[in-house]
């Protein structure tokens, strides 16, 4: 928490989770088996869009880079739960992708419940621009709108934006945004009848992070 930390005048709380897209990237190169990953995403994505969640019964924890936020803990490693031999590799893609927007949730639902505001909700990364199966499950899980910047490479020209107040080629955040930034959005909007097929999954995901004698396993078997 640093007051002035990124934009003068405002408070910029900081959470995050160690790995996001780069989840789905190991699993799609790893274990798809197509030629490119850029394949594997067209071909998932395509396969998920119809399909409803927890239809495989599948939870995984987000863990697979360690845990930054809430356990400041690299030592703990990634779980799923629920295979059978019925299980594919779109489901467990799925799982992830469930697993990732579940972490995020856990750590929005921890700044609200410490009394920061939350009134709108912005994804910029590669993930946001080219996978709305991914916006969509996260608006679904949060139960809110989510947004990404119709731009490519936003967080990047967002740093730009800061290089640019810096070295005095706009005045100031607001000039930078207005000159550089994105000019609209592009929402998701949760659907009512995947919010709550979310509710009983996130409930799975929350009793198994919140474990602590599974993250002694994992303590143990890195030992």
């Amino acid at each position: 928490m640093a007051r002035d930390g990124v934009v003068p005048g405002l408070w910029c709380y900081e959470a995050g989770q160690p790995a996001f897209g780069d989840v789905l990237g190991w699993f799609v190169r790893e274990f798809a088996g197509a030629q490119s990953a850029d394949d594997s995403f067209a071909r998932f994505e395509s396969a998920l869009v119809d399909r409803p969640p927890g239809e495989s019964d599948l939870v995984a924890l987000d863990w697979w880079n360690g845990s930054r936020a809430p356990l400041s803990d690299s030592s703990v490693s990634g779980l799923l739960l629920g295979m059978t031999l019925k299980t594919t590799p779109i489901d467990v893609y799925r799982a992830l992708i469930e697993s990732l927007c579940f972490g995020a949730r856990s750590i929005v639902e921890r700044l609200i419940s410490g009394g920061a505001p939350l009134s709108r909700v912005i994804l910029a990364s590669g993930v946001a621009e080219r996978s709305p199966f991914v916006m969509q499950t996260m608006a679904n899980v949060l139960d809110q709108t989510v947004e990404a910047p119709h731009i490519r490479h936003a967080a990047a020209i967002g740093a730009a934006i800061h290089s640019a107040v810096a070295a005095g080629v706009v005045a100031d955040f607001r000039s930078g945004a207005s000159r550089y930034g994105a000019s609209d959005f592009v929402r998701y909007t949760p659907r009512e009848q995947h919010v709550r097929s979310y509710e009983r999954l996130f409930m799975g995901y929350s009793m198994l992070s919140n474990d602590p004698r599974i993250r002694e396993v994992m303590h143990c078997i890195k030992r």
